[in-house]
């Protein structure tokens, strides 16, 4: 009897090793087993065995179905327990081989009842013999079989085995169910427990290996739940534990399927793309092509594919699994439903509706079998059912579906699952869909309520990129919410929704900021690290690289240490204040209007457009539609096509431009503004690169003679409570700064080309500036003994890190942005040229890895010196990133006194990422930026106009602007140029009154 135990045992231990080669696995192993019986076996059951064996030799199903059962039925009349239990679980195994979940379940659950019949042994050697077939059933993807299997087993080992023995066994158990199917990673609420209970209690007896995969695990699981946090902490150690084991090309494949999973869910398909690939070519290599490590991956890049709009690609590689894992592993395994579910959308794509349906549906069916009712993946994938159900149309399937979805959820952090706001966003259009305008509008209201609710959890996400893309990738309920108009919903809880939207990212991190600078000293250590990652930042994007890795890794790195000190330091300041806010807090001046603008591209199927919420004190909310989003967007291009040329500007072209976006923008507001004195604008997408002030109205004046204009970052600042800032009084002043370049002065900064031109250089200057430095000493005559004039040499990135929390901040030099389509890309860089006025030129190099912070920057002193040849030294630049690490609390005024620095790359709904956002959000009450390259004189004329006021009559820095803009287009009249805004509006003032 012994050798026939040895015999049947060792096979069932056996066959996991082979089960993701071979077709058929189940078979394909027993068929490696001799036909002769083991010695021992009693008559009757030996000949079963051999035609049993000779059945599965012949990949004969059924006929080795009807065998093993009467082998199986012979048992339980005149063999022992154990042996009955060990048959009853090859009895299990074929049946599920067979495709026969419902009779596994039953011959398993046979098996685990006679467990109580058996002694301490017994119970051990049946319960390995059912774990085998346990994990076979997670290989499978039959995930409810596996659960219920698996069950039973914890409570059998923990009763036979010692209390020092079980918690090894437990581990071993676990670890071979889950590594068997790591592509769902089905947890319980008590197995979490369980592996959380191991690394606070037991890290003695966890190796470093196996602390990984428990820590990969549960960082899954608590992706799934949306506990971003705590999947932050399970992955960050993770990953450094693989980073130092020598198996790690094993392991790694794991991390870089999760950061996809991360980047496709936050809106990045590209990088998820880049991730996938690297996790693909690790799986690949290390596992059969059948294996769910590489199938599964292989779904996750069709994924990525298929956002990006290759869906022949997508496609191709979706059939290859479908076959592949049909083959080897059976049809119901969950990587063909997620086939399927892509396939359906590709046949969507293509006008193949019907065809799209039957795929949906056979994905559902497929995913719902093998996955558990109460796992929260399952709710995930009805979900997608229910968005894909009503791009085809099915908007009562839709709806069905979705709120199944939100019911699941009140179990699954309610309102913190993001599920749940995907869920109420399709049930609301879905019921537009379906004629029920009233119920869909108020359901799109409560999932933009939930939004701003899940909006708190921006600082948690695990990168600034992901982040950005969470709250600024979907506009899509505010377009339904906003072409519905007054009609159906009242303006007022429209612009709920939208003030808790626009600009959120930057409020949060604004918010940041100001709990920042009451933090303990260890947080304030961790600023100063992050800091000095932004200046290596700053330098791997201008510096050659010298170590022969390209700029584009280095850069890689350097954010990923960024994001990772942005995540520990936001980890300790999530008690602060929800970032929702209603229009009842905003605080407005008496005779002020708040223009809120809102920007919708084109879409596919619709016209973009404009709209601006008005809001009056003690006069609540107007919603008004403005022009359409081309025809603005249009003319906003034509007129800066010409400001740009400066003293060559036309002026008629100029006129009637903005005589056009005056008809589009402001005479639609006329009535809503009736009687205001004071504008506080708050631009959307390219209207802000379009200074108000040069609107002019129908008798010829221009909109600065009639209103005070305020631009805001986000009206959320006017809700922002004011805190007193700890300043100390400075006028800190650095001008004319020492660039390192032998060249006479007096040409001014050139616009940067735009397309059509020479797109491999940005055209800039590096002469000196003597203008500035005479603007710096008159500034400093009206600050008095507050003053502090820093130029040439000194005039560097040290001095100016060395300041902290002045009163005011002025800076002038040359400033620049770089657009995407400025400069030529080779050899992974994107290169542009920074020209001085004679012969000699600067040459940067720029990663194209590089984002739009690293991009804007200013020119300080160094700029051509360190002995790089004609190369733009990184000392010399200041970029808008190394911005955010100035220490400028409190600062009532910035004055960027340079041109281009208010531009940057527009995020529609997020402001501008450039100098203009990194200065606020270091602190700066008001920021004094401009919009083109600005004359020299003018500009000095207008600053110490504005300082005068601001300095000497104590006027608040908007108003002095304002008045001081007001001077100059007096003075450009009387020169016969003020129809050219070229000399008097290029700077604008942004602040909360």
């Amino acid at each position: 009897m012994s050798v026939w135990l040895v015999c049947l045992v060792s096979a069932l231990c056996a066959r996991p090793a082979l089960a993701a080669k071979l077709p058929q696995s189940f078979f394909a192993v027993k068929a490696k087993i001799p036909m002769v019986a083991p010695e021992g076996l009693p008559a009757r059951d030996a000949g079963l065995y051999r035609k049993y064996y000779q059945a599965l030799h012949d990949w004969d199903g059924e006929k080795a179905l009807s065998l093993m059962k009467e082998r199986v039925e012979l048992a339980k009349r005149s063999m022992p327990p154990k042996i009955q239990a060990l048959l009853l679980a090859e009895y299990a195994q074929l049946h599920f081989s067979m495709g026969d979940s419902g009779a596994g379940l039953k011959a398993a659950r046979e098996g685990l009842d006679l467990l109580q019949r058996l002694d301490n042994q017994g119970q051990r050697t049946v319960s390995f013999a059912l774990i085998y077939v346990c994990r076979d059933r997670f290989l499978a993807g039959d995930l409810a079989s596996g659960e219920a299997i698996q069950e039973p087993l914890f409570k059998a080992l923990r009763a036979t085995l010692s209390p020092q023995v079980f918690p090894k066994v437990e581990r071993m158990v676990l670890g071979q169910a889950y590594n068997a199917y790591r592509e769902r990673y089905v947890l319980s609420d008590a197995r979490t427990a369980i592996l959380e209970s191991w690394l606070l209690e037991k890290p003695d007896q966890i190796d470093l290996g196996f602390e990984s995969e428990i820590r990969l695990l549960l960082a899954i699981q608590y992706r799934i739940r949306g506990d971003l946090p705590k999947m932050e902490k399970h992955l960050e150690r993770a990953y450094a534990i693989w980073r130092d084991l020598p198996d790690k090309e094993y392991r790694l494949y794991q991390y870089h399927a999760l950061l996809g999973d991360l980047f496709l869910d936050f809106g990045n398909p590209e990088a998820a793309r880049t991730e996938y690939e690297k996790g693909l070519a690790l799986a690949e290599k290390n596992y059969v092509s059948a294996d769910m490590r590489v199938t599964g991956l292989q779904i996750r890049l069709a994924k990525a594919l298929l956002v990006e709009g290759e869906s022949e690609a997508a496609g191709e590689l979706c059939r290859s699994v479908v076959r592949t894992v049909t083959d080897n592993r059976g049809p119901f395994v969950y990587e063909v439903a997620r086939a399927y579910s892509i396939l359906s959308r590709i046949a969507a794509l293509g006008g193949d509706r019907p065809k799209a349906w039957e795929l949906l549906n056979r994905a559902r069916e497929i995913s719902e079998r093998v996955i558990p009712a109460d796992h929260p993946e399952r709710w995930a994938n009805r979900m997608a059912f229910a968005r894909d159900a009503l791009a085809l149309g099915r908007a009562g399937e839709a709806a069905q579906a979705a709120r199944q979805v939100i019911e699941a959820c009140r179990d699954l952090g309610g309102d913190d699952n993001p599920l749940t706001f995907a869920a109420l966003s399709t049930l609301g259009r879905a019921e537009l869909a379906m004629g029920r305008k009233k119920d869909g509008y108020a359901t799109l209201l409560r999932a933009e309520q939930v939004g701003i609710r899940q909006a708190d959890m921006v600082q948690r996400l695990p990168s600034e990129a992901q982040r950005k893309a969470y709250l600024t990738s979907s506009k899509g309920n505010i377009e339904l919410l906003l072409r519905a108009g007054e009609a159906s919903l009242a303006p007022g809880r429209l612009y709920a929704v939208w003030l808790n939207r626009k600009g959120a990212f930057f409020e949060s991190q604004a918010r940041y900021r100001q709990a920042l600078g009451n933090a303990p000293a260890e947080e304030t250590g961790a600023a100063a690290e992050l800091a000095a990652v932004r200046a290596q930042l700053a330098y791997a994007a201008y510096s050659p690289s010298s170590e022969g890795r390209s700029g584009r890794s280095v850069i890689a790195e350097l954010t990923a240490r960024r994001d990772e000190l942005l995540r520990s330091l936001n980890a300790k300041n999530r008690k602060a204040d929800g970032l929702g806010v209603s229009p009842e807090t905003l605080s407005l001046p008496a005779n002020a209007a708040l223009v809120d603008f809102v920007h919708l591209p084109p879409a596919a199927e619709r016209p973009g457009g404009y709209w601006a919420f008005v809001v009056r004190p003690q006069k609540g909310v107007n919603l008004i539609p403005l022009g359409d989003a081309e025809e603005v967007n249009d003319a906003i291009a034509a007129w800066r096509g010409e400001i740009v040329k400066g003293s060559r500007a036309d002026a008629a072209v100029l006129g009637a431009q903005a005589g056009r976006l005056r008809a589009l923008l402001v005479d639609p507001l006329a009535p809503a503004l009736a009687g205001a004195r004071r504008l506080l604008a708050v631009p959307d997408g390219p209207l802000q690169r379009l200074p108000l002030e040069i609107l002019q109205r129908a008798d010829g004046s221009f909109l600065a003679e009639h209103w005070r204009i305020t631009y805001l970052a986000t009206a959320r600042e006017l809700a922002r409570p004011k805190k007193p800032g700890d300043i100390n009084g400075a006028v800190v002043i650095l001008a004319n700064p020492d660039f390192g370049t032998a060249t006479v002065p007096g040409a001014n900064v050139k616009e940067s080309p735009k397309p059509g031109a020479d797109s491999r250089v940005v055209r800039l200057s590096l002469a000196p500036l003597p203008g500035t430095e005479a603007e710096g000493q008159a500034i400093r005559e009206l600050a008095g003994n507050n003053a502090h004039l820093i130029t040439g040499a000194a005039a560097s990135k040290s001095a100016l890190f060395g300041v902290r929390r002045p009163r005011v901040l002025h800076l002038a030099t040359h400033g620049f942005f770089l657009d995407d389509g400025d400069a030529a890309v080779a050899d992974e860089r994107r290169s542009f040229r920074i020209e001085t006025t004679g012969s000699a030129s600067v040459q940067a190099w720029l990663s194209p890895a590089a984002d739009p912070l690293l991009r804007s920057g200013l020119i300080l002193a160094g700029a051509a010196e360190g002995g790089n040849g004609n190369r733009l030294a990184a000392q010399g630049v200041l970029t808008a990133e190394e911005v955010l690490g100035l220490d400028l609390a409190g600062t009532e005024l910035v004055t960027l006194s340079a041109c281009g620095t208010g531009l940057g790359a527009i995020a529609d709904a997020d402001g501008v990422y450039g100098l203009r956002r990194s200065f606020l959000l270091a602190g700066a009450r008001h920021l004094v930026v401009s919009l083109w390259s600005v004359p020299d004189e003018e500009t000095r004329r207008t600053m110490v106009d504005m300082y005068d006021r601001f300095l000497q009559q104590n006027m608040p820095v908007d108003e002095a602007f304002h008045q001081a803009m007001l001077d100059r287009l007096a003075a450009e009249r009387k020169a016969g140029r003020a129809d050219n805004p070229f000399y008097w509006a290029g700077f604008v003032v942004y602040g909360a009154p």
